[in-house]
């Protein structure tokens, strides 16, 4: 039988090649077992019992417990690992050999090094849409008025609604059931009283501004 010592030394690793073979193989060999013999197998390998039902539910199986079955009960490793379908051939050499083919084969696949991506032709390049509302370029004193004269606007609508949104349940009411007569009264006092005030462009423009819209 194998000593406990070298199977410490292995690594958790899964090493089945066929998952399906291996689940089915465990499984049997599993039920087959009494207590005592189950006690030995888990003993050795120094693992739980969920690790062997885990090994016949989704055919995973790490080196401690392959060589455990293998040990206790003459069985090939690689027949339990799915590399070969016969369960004859166990002497501890083959174990040995076994174990060493399995942590060469891990080191092998830790020095692969993964191929660098073959650097995607660079794209196309796009044109940029114009963007709206821009900035004009220095020196375009009639582009920069026409800005600053939207901008204006814009800020004239925002300081309106600002207001608005300050405005009491009860004053919102009475505006919403203001009669038609009234509301063509208050406009038209507006306009009259932007002629002789700048502090009421704001409201005379957003007046015109609803209009428009």
């Amino acid at each position: 039988m194998i000593d406990r010592a070298v199977l410490k030394k292995l690594k958790q690793v899964d090493i089945s090649k066929d998952k399906e073979k291996t689940k089915a193989r465990v499984r049997e060999l599993w039920t087959k077992l009494d207590k005592e013999s189950r006690d030995k197998v888990l003993g050795l390998a120094d693992i739980a019992k969920i690790t062997v039902e885990r090994t016949y539910k989704n055919g995973t199986i790490t080196p401690k417990l392959t060589a455990a079955f293998a040990s206790l009960h003459n069985i090939n490793p690689f027949y339990i690992t799915g590399e070969s379908d016969s369960m004859d051939g166990y002497s501890e050499d083959v174990l040995l050999k076994f174990l060493k083919d399995k942590n060469a084969e891990k080191q092998r696949r830790k020095k692969v090094v993964p191929k660098k991506a073959a650097k995607a032709d660079a794209p196309a390049e796009v044109k940029k849409a114009p963007q709206r509302n821009a900035a004009p370029a220095e020196g375009n004193t009639d582009a920069d008025a026409e800005f600053k004269k939207q901008f204006a606007k814009v800020d004239q609508i925002i300081r309106i609604l600002s207001k608005a949104g300050s405005l009491s349940a009860d004053k919102l009411a009475s505006l919403n059931n203001m009669p038609e007569e009234e509301i063509i009264y208050l406009i038209k006092a507006q306009l009259y009283r932007s002629k002789y005030s700048a502090d009421a462009d704001d409201i005379t423009f957003f007046i015109k501004f609803l209009l428009t819209v």
